[in-house]
């Protein structure tokens, strides 16, 4: 249970691989990883944000083709943001189209808000996804994709029809317990009110896993332009600026992200993490902090603590007890790593595992075995990759702790100079575990580990090579 976790006291200088593996398995997860280097620099991908989804206040590159995703084009030649065109061909001097796809007689569109996707009064029963099968996000351009699912045992893929045009941008993704719903933050289908605001919020939905029903959960959350109107930077006073977009005096840079959702164990509760951030004199203020909406719906809920930290989320939680696991990082005082709270989170947290010279807690979400007998999440620290009980490289790699017993389970070390973990997801019965690998050079692409795996062959496989995949959810 996570009411009596592991302590960063105990002496964790390095790990060695788990004792599942065999020998032959063990080397060649190193093996592989290393030669996996050469392949995801030979992929050319967009990227996606890493494990959170953040809302900038600048707009998106243009497409740079003049072809729309139905495969047709415009008359003129050229694409609506959207991506679509109207009935008659034509598109709006704005670029944009009207819901019923017309022209206004003055060329201009409609204020009115389009409505989020709802289900159906008797929609169909929805069938679970198989343990043998995790979703996944394909991106088709920056920032921006579709979800799919890809089954372990027909080693098939297939897209759920689900997101409108060219998908979400930066999804994140976690799937229900009962495998019926994808849980997904991202920034997609906003409401009129929220365009005006000036700045990009992302928000929470749910998806059946069969494509049917698209929900969005969070209600639209109000920023506050509170400095005034403006036309240029020195009408604000610091640490505003001049959002000329919307006219307002708003916190310099000002952006807000959510992190990756998890559920709770009853499937009531959805979890991520809360952040607002600005530039003031050319330091970053703001913060974040565990946040939580219901399955069925309704405003964020963000929760303060007492902690002494600027970084309070990347939450998780215990698919038992409820317990959540939280990351603290720029702190004022201690050393921050991963906490534990009860839900809702107060006070200062219980130290489950500290930052310290021998580990160091990376910033993404940990996640529970699904029987929450064990914890997983990213960190940096020393690796014993050849099994001589001495650690060869120190680098960031995916790291387990049983909470019956406290002890450290290495899972996948790191996985080469200019790779990264940006994603992981365990299978429910914690025998393999999906990873999003990233290159500095801006690929992205899956692999597949199998702990207990007796040959070479099947130790660790990659499953994508396209440079645009990543965000699994098992």
């Amino acid at each position: 249970m996570l009411t009596n976790p592991p302590h960063s006291k105990r002496p964790a200088m390095f790990f060695s691989f788990p004792l599942c593996l065999s020998k032959m398995a063990r080397a060649v997860l190193v093996v592989s990883l290393i030669a996996f280097a050469s392949a995801m620099f030979a992929a050319c991908g967009t990227p996606p944000a890493a494990n959170e989804t953040v809302a900038e206040t600048t707009a998106d590159a243009a497409p740079q083709e003049n072809t729309n995703p139905d495969g047709t084009t415009n008359p003129d030649g050229t694409t609506n943001p959207d991506g679509t065109t109207n009935p008659d061909g034509t598109t709006n001097p704005d670029g944009t189209t009207n819901p019923d796809g017309t022209t206004n007689p003055d060329g201009t569109t409609n204020p009115e808000k389009q409505p989020e996707t709802q289900p159906d009064n008797n929609p169909p029963p929805i069938i679970p996804l198989p343990a043998t099968s995790f979703v996944f996000v394909r991106y088709s351009e920056r920032f921006v994709g579709k979800l799919y699912i890809y089954d372990t045992q027909t080693k098939q893929e297939r897209l759920l029809p689900a997101l409108e045009g060219s998908g979400a941008e930066n999804p994140l993704l976690a799937l229900s317990p009962d495998r019926k719903w994808i849980a997904m933050v991202a920034f997609y289908k906003p409401q009129t009110d929220e365009i005006t605001q000036g700045v990009k919020i992302p928000s929470v939905w749910k998806i059946s896993v069969d494509g049917n029903q698209v929900i969005r959960l969070s209600q639209p959350i109000p920023v506050s332009n509170t400095g005034g109107p403006c036309v240029v930077n020195k009408d604000c006073v610091l640490p505003r600026a001049c959002n000329t977009a919307i006219g307002q005096c708003q916190l310099e840079g000002l952006r807000f992200q959510l992190t990756q959702p998890q559920w709770s164990g009853d499937g009531k509760m959805i979890w991520t993490s809360f952040g607002q951030f600005f530039t003031n004199q050319g330091q970053i203020g703001g913060g974040t902090r565990p946040a939580s909406v219901s399955a069925d719906g309704g405003m964020l809920q963000i929760h303060t603590t007492s902690a002494p930290c600027q970084i309070v989320g990347y939450t998780g939680i215990h698919p038992v007890s409820g317990r959540l696991a939280a990351v603290h990082s720029v702190c004022t005082s201690g050393n921050g790593g991963l906490f534990g709270y009860n839900a809702p989170p107060q006070g200062n947290g219980d130290e489950l595992i500290a930052n310290s010279q021998d580990i160091e807690i990376a910033l993404a979400t940990p996640i529970f075995a699904v029987d929450g007998s064990a914890i997983l999440f990213k960190a940096t620290t020393g690796w014993d990759t050849n099994n001589d009980g001495q650690p060869d490289t120190r680098g960031e790699g995916i790291v387990g702790v049983t909470l019956q017993d406290g002890k450290f389970v290495p899972l996948l070390p790191p996985p080469g100079q200019g790779l990264s973990y940006d994603s992981f997801a365990l299978a429910p019965d914690a025998k393999r575990m999906a990873a999003c690998v990233a290159s500095n050079q801006g690929a992205y692409n899956l692999v597949l580990a199998d702990f207990t795996a007796q040959t070479p062959q099947d130790a660790l496989k990659m499953l994508t090579q396209d440079g645009k995949t990543c965000m699994p959810a098992w």
